[in-house]
């Protein structure tokens, strides 16, 4: 290979060019003829400084440098060259035979290094290697361009693919075709960078405008067949899309019928549907460069397979809504008709039990007088007869006896639950003592113990006493323990015991070695006229409606009731009721003092939230509970809302009337939010009928107290459910 076409440029067609720098004129002048005897430019520098302001005008390719230009050193000049033109290589030439001159050239940047006096060869080869070395980094150069032009491309289509999935979405959003339609020509424009378009979807004998961006440009309908070779009839009978990248110069769209723009690009998509039927076909129109690509029609390919599932869910869903409609209208008229039926049996039934309250009160009174006889005589023949009974007219009697207590208790227990029923029972409120209570219980069961030799455990060092009505106190732990006693066979034990529940209750428990209950049954014995084994449950005398009235009877109180029971080891009944306290006074004398005490008898300082709107009732609360809790207050339901999730309180007194938002609204709200949802609500309304106190509990109120507000019972209900509450937080 010749040194020409060696190192000679393959694109410009003139040589390399060589500047050499050597303070000795003949010899520089001499190397410069050589290599331009062999097809190279060269110029000469004698200095330093002529080297440098040469570099400056003189395109070189390859600086030869003598490493002694006179008083200066070659080696720095290399640094020199180097900054001013990267792109030169620096070859040393000295006469030394120096390795570490050779070493400190190559540090500073020369590509290799050549001895004096210069063998032609040896240099030509050199600046072989240097253009060959030239021609790599080009190459690489070239190289990196390339790549850094695909990874810009590659860029812009992922940027165009996140497009077409934010697209997606929008469009998965719409509800009916007719939203849908105007949003994916829409979206689908703005991806393809289309200036113009139209959506046509097929119906039974043409294809139907649906959307377009250009008015004036598209038919409102195009009829069956379409025309035989038009540009739409090419799409929507071949299935593929059709790119037309100048309208102007392509005859073939006015022979065919296409009668839109006259300059541009034009795309028309299909939009496949199942088994090969045709949904519709879209076309895209951009006048301004550049024209729509192979991409676009690849990109226009995938968002028309997308667009056929988004109409066919948009049609489905509006067939959907028509049916849904359709049955909603039914089943509106028919709730209606049943409505109607319905209020008629309610106004029946209410009637009905308005009866039976009349009834079981005025029946009451009338069996209550001949028992009384009965239950009288059989005492006096049993206690006072001066003529001595048999053994068997003694049986009979205590028979008879027995019976007519039956009985009276029964009568009695139907009379209670009726009070409760219709509101009519009233509590006495008082310090009741649970030992005496205690002691009292177990005088009264002492006969139904002897001969059956049970045991029964009553403690007699219990000090603790509830606030409750004694008499309805009693009857709650008579029920229960006569309960116990009734089936627990012969040689088991019952047993009574009490303890302090947290700072506001007693827990008193009534525990027995029977027969136990099945735990499916235990969510139905509190149930009025339930009974687990109602042949067994006659035989001891079981009516099904003490329990019923017992768990009524505490919840009056603000307690609980509750029972854990293993099949074959016994039941544990429990229920708790109000600590007695004794700053508090009963409702039946209430005064200011004895109500900020009150306050102070719930579990802890208490975060309160008050739903309010009335200045009177405001300044009430406030003045209730502000000494002893941390009370905020709400003037309306959306505000109260917000003031909730910050403040997070321990329990919500709300009014269900309020401006902007009312209670019952605002109760849904806050029961639905998973951070609020356990929190309990108080709903207060000035409506105590069934049908508002009804509505509270419907919205998910925990409680409710009528208007005008009587503290006492609004505490008893607090307790209970922050109690609750706690218990369920602790657990």
């Amino acid at each position: 290979m010749s040194l020409a076409s060696a190192v000679c440029d393959p694109v410009s067609g003139t040589g390399s060019r060589i500047l050499v720098i050597d303070d000795d004129r003949d010899y520089n002048e001499g190397i410069c003829e050589s290599l331009e005897l062999n097809g190279f430019q060269t110029a000469a520098a004698y200095s330093v400084k002529t080297a440098q302001e040469i570099i400056q005008n003189f395109d070189a390719d390859i600086a030869l440098i003598d490493v002694h230009l006179g008083p200066d050193n070659g080696i720095d000049l290399i640094s020199d060259i180097r900054r001013i033109r990267p792109d030169v290589r620096c070859v040393m030439v000295t006469g030394q035979a120096d390795v570490n001159t050779a070493i400190q050239a190559v540090k500073k940047g020369a590509y290799d290094y050549l001895r004096k006096p210069i063998n032609m060869e040896d240099l030509l080869a050199t600046l072989e290697r240097c253009w060959d070395l030239q021609k790599l980094e080009n190459g690489k150069k070239q190289a990196e361009e390339l790549l850094r032009q695909r990874n810009q491309e590659l860029e812009a289509l992922n940027e165009r693919l996140r497009t077409m999935v934010d697209t997606t979405r929008k469009i998965v959003g719409c509800t009916g075709l007719e939203e849908m339609a105007p949003q994916l020509l829409e979206e689908f424009a703005r991806n393809m960078g289309a200036e113009g378009g139209s959506m046509y979807l097929a119906e039974k004998t043409g294809l139907k405008l649906a959307h377009t961006l250009d008015p004036g440009h598209a038919l409102e309908w195009i009829d069956f067949p379409l025309r035989k070779g038009s540009i739409i009839e090419q799409a929507f009978e071949g299935g593929a899309p059709i790119l037309v990248q100048s309208i102007d110069s392509n005859s073939n769209l006015s022979e065919s019928g296409w009668s839109g723009y006259k300059d541009g690009s034009l795309l028309v998509m299909p939009l496949p549907g199942a088994s090969g039927n045709m949904l519709g076909v879209v076309t895209f129109h951009n006048k301004t460069s550049p024209p729509f690509t192979t991409q676009d029609k690849e990109i226009g390919t995938i968002l028309g397979s997308f667009s056929y599932e988004a109409i066919r869910a948009a049609r489905a869903a509006e067939q959907l809504r028509d049916t849904l409609e359709r049955q909603r209208q039914y089943l509106e008229e028919q709730v209606n008709e049943r409505t109607g039926a319905l209020l008629v049996a309610k106004e029946s039934a209410e009637s009905a039990n308005r009866e039976k309250s009349r009834f079981l009160s005025s029946m009451s009174h009338e069996l209550r007088t001949p028992l009384n006889a009965i239950i009288g005589f059989t005492d006096l023949i049993s206690q006072k007869m001066a003529d001595p009974l048999t053994d068997k007219q003694r049986e009979y009697v205590q028979y008879v006896n027995e019976s007519g207590n039956h009985l009276l208790e029964l009568i009695n227990d139907l009379l209670d639950v009726s009070k409760i029923d219709s509101g009519a029972i009233e509590l006495v409120f008082e310090p009741v003592t649970l030992g005496m209570l205690f002691d009292a219980a177990g005088t009264m069961v002492r006969d139904k113990v002897v001969g059956r030799k049970l045991d029964l455990i009553i403690p007699t060092d219990i000090d603790l006493t509830v606030n409750g009505d004694h008499r309805r106190c009693l009857q709650i732990l008579l029920n229960l323990l006569t309960n116990a006693l009734k089936f627990t066979d012969d040689g088991g034990t019952v047993e009574l015991s009490a303890s302090r529940h947290d700072n506001s209750f007693i827990k008193v428990l009534v525990k027995d070695t029977g027969e136990g209950i099945d735990e499916e049954d235990q969510a139905h014995i509190f149930k009025e006229f339930h009974q687990v084994d109602p042949i067994r449950d006659g035989e001891l005398g079981g009516s099904g409606i003490g329990l019923a009235l017992t768990s009524r009877l505490v919840e009056l109180h603000g307690g609980d009731l509750g029972v854990e029971s293993i099949k074959g080891e016994g039941s544990t009944f429990w229920f708790t009721l109000p600590i007695y306290d004794a700053k508090s006074k009963s409702k039946s004398k209430p005064d200011t003092d004895a109500l900020k005490l009150l306050a102070s008898d719930l579990p802890g300082r208490c975060k309160i939230l008050v739903f309010e709107d009335g200045e009177a009732n405001i300044a009430l609360v406030q003045g209730f509970f502000g000494e002893v809790h941390e009370v905020k207050i709400a003037e309306n339901g959306e505000l109260g809302i917000d003031m909730a999730r910050s403040f997070m309180p321990d329990i919500i007194l709300m009014d269900t009337r309020m401006p902007i938002m009312d209670g019952i609204e605002a109760t849904k709200i806050l029961k639905s939010d998973d951070t609020l949802k356990g929190v309990p609500i108080i709903g207060l309304s000035a409506s105590a009928d069934p049908e508002s106190v009804q509505l509270c509990y419907d919205a998910g109120a925990d409680g409710h107290v009528s208007k005008p507000i009587l503290f006492d019972e609004l505490i008893v209900t607090m307790k209970r459910l922050l109690n609750s509450h706690i218990s369920k937080r602790a657990n």
